[in-house]
């Protein structure tokens, strides 16, 4: 089996599962795969110590400093994506899924905008960093795979995605995947960058 069939067949019989739509607090063994209970293996666990190696990921959140990484990402964009997203309709009683969430910064500040009568989801592949914004009233927190996973229980008013597709190898069925979960009138907001460009901000020609 691929080491993503591997990933999923952990199942952790203390870790419920976030399916159809219930919101569970965030825990070592509350952050489970957005995949039917009824799944071959279950839900997973996103601390397996050995998930890691087995992606091979080069950002992979498990690693040391990965939470410093993802800070200064949220610190450097933030801005732009908060001012794209009140622009696209953000207000309360919003329903927005955070695809690729990363770190807590951002969900946290959705949830805040959209209020106790919205609904915010997080999703990334390992959500241990996005854990953090789960509070009351906050976003709810789910480990999911847009190029992969169906999407999840929705619809969603608004969808978000910043420097996903870039790490994802069947961007099409991502996009599918995320469109899919728009209610009526939903709006798609996707940022990403653009790699070609890396050169023109090196002092060196060869790359940092």
């Amino acid at each position: 089996p691929s080491g993503r069939d591997r990933w999923r067949a952990r199942a952790d019989a203390t870790g419920g599962t976030t399916s159809g739509g219930a919101r569970t607090p965030v825990s070592t063994a509350a952050v489970t795969a957005a995949t039917p209970a009824g799944s071959p293996g279950g839900p997973a666990r996103w601390d397996d110590p050995t998930v890691a190696s087995e992606r091979g990921y080069l950002l992979d959140n498990a690693q040391t400093g990965a939470a410093r990484r993802v800070a200064a990402l949220a610190a450097l964009f933030d801005g732009w994506t908060r001012r794209h997203l009140l622009d696209a309709g953000l207000g309360p009683g919003r329903r927005v899924w955070e695809v690729g969430a990363g770190g807590p910064a951002l969900p946290a500040w959705l949830a805040g905008q959209v209020g106790p009568g919205g609904r915010v989801l997080a999703t990334d592949i390992d959500p241990r960093l996005v854990a953090d914004a789960q509070v009351a009233d906050g976003p709810e927190v789910r480990m999911h795979d847009v190029g992969v996973d169906a999407a999840p229980d929705g619809p969603f008013d608004l969808v978000h995605a910043r420097l996903v597709l870039v790490h994802v190898p069947d961007r099409d069925r991502a996009l599918a995947t995320m469109a899919s979960a728009l209610a009526p009138g939903g709006v798609l907001v996707v940022e990403e960058a653009d790699p070609a460009l890396q050169p023109r901000v090196c002092l060196d020609e060869h790359g940092p």
